[in-house]
């Protein structure tokens, strides 16, 4: 029998909405796409928001804006609100916004002679442990690994570039780029002059190196005196002391303003030898040779009085 009062209740039961998602976990805040959240199956989005202050995000889609967003660690929360009789449920992400690394670096000079070196230093603020991508080109690497700072020669003149990109974290920086001028070295100062001279003789000295329209000559004679000449030579000097006499020459060319290696008398140059055997031979020989000339004479001269003395006698 069927009781008049009996009545039927139907009822829906809704299953909790699903909220998970995750991200890549790190992200370079320089990359080109922005990063979208990975949904998991059946899973329903709410929405999106991001703490503390400081990353840009899409809250209807969870889409991170990187290009307004600050490097930093930030909590992503997907919010789905209370609905159906369910309640409010949420599932929350870590993310990593990685800065940039920075490529500055600097030269101690911008403009060098060929034979010098140029320090390069890193002032980025990266730490050693990131990677650096020097190019150099074909510059010598004299000194330096890794963040540096590095030393650096060249064998050729011309502009020369460098460059640099660091790679922290998996995000690349720009590149950073800088020139150097090498100036062309300047040709090696030879020149000659006699192996010996005597104290108030001249010496010729005459420049056999390269020559160039402008290039300014710097010589020191060690306390001789310049009889003639300017600039490249030749020149004509005496010394009034003896003693080894060393002559040096450095030359600077007007491209650049480079100055070459001095040549002395260490180098290429020839040692002036003022009080030489030479000089005392000729110096003996000479005192002897006027000795025996005033004895041949003053003999002569006594001769031709006793010759006078004995005609007046015998007159």
């Amino acid at each position: 029998a069927v009781c008049p009062n009996d009545s039927t209740v139907t009822f829906i039961l809704n299953n909790d909405p699903n909220p998970k998602f995750n991200y890549s976990q790190a992200y370079c805040i320089n990359s080109i796409a922005n990063p979208l959240p990975e949904i998991a199956s059946n899973a329903v989005i709410g929405q999106f928001s991001a703490k503390p202050v400081g990353l840009s995000i899409v809250p209807a889609t969870g889409e991170i804006k990187l290009g307004a967003s600050q490097p930093g660690t930030y909590t992503i929360t997907n919010l789905i609100p209370a609905s159906n009789g369910c309640r409010a449920i949420s599932d929350s992400d870590q993310v990593i916004i990685h800065p940039k690394p920075s490529s500055l670096f600097v030269s101690d000079l911008n403009r060098v002679c060929g034979r010098d070196t140029v320090t390069v230093s890193y002032t980025g603020g990266n730490s050693f442990l990131s990677t650096y991508r020097w190019n150099f080109g074909k510059a010598k690497v004299i000194q330096g690994t890794g963040q540096g700072p590095y030393q650096l020669r060249w064998d050729t003149a011309g502009v020369k570039q460098l460059a640099l990109v660091v790679v922290e974290n998996g995000c690349l920086s720009d590149s950073t780029k800088l020139t150097v001028t090498v100036n062309t070295e300047p040709p090696v100062p030879d020149f000659t002059l006699a192996a010996d001279a005597c104290m108030g003789d001249t010496v010729l000295i005459t420049y056999t190196g390269a020559t160039a329209a402008g290039n300014s000559y710097a010589w020191d004679f060690n306390g001789g005196t310049r009889v003639l000449g300017s600039g490249r030579g030749p020149y004509r000097v005496f010394w009034n002391t003896n003693g080894v006499k060393a002559v040096t020459l450095q030359l600077t060319t007007t491209a650049g303003g480079c100055k070459s290696i001095v040549r002395n008398s260490q180098l290429m140059s020839r040692l002036v030898l003022l009080h030489c055997l030479q000089c005392l031979i000729k110096y003996v020989l000479g005192r002897i040779l006027l000795s025996v000339m005033m004895h041949w004479l003053l003999k002569k001269h006594l001769n031709g009085i006793l010759e006078g003395h004995l005609s007046l006698i015998l007159h």
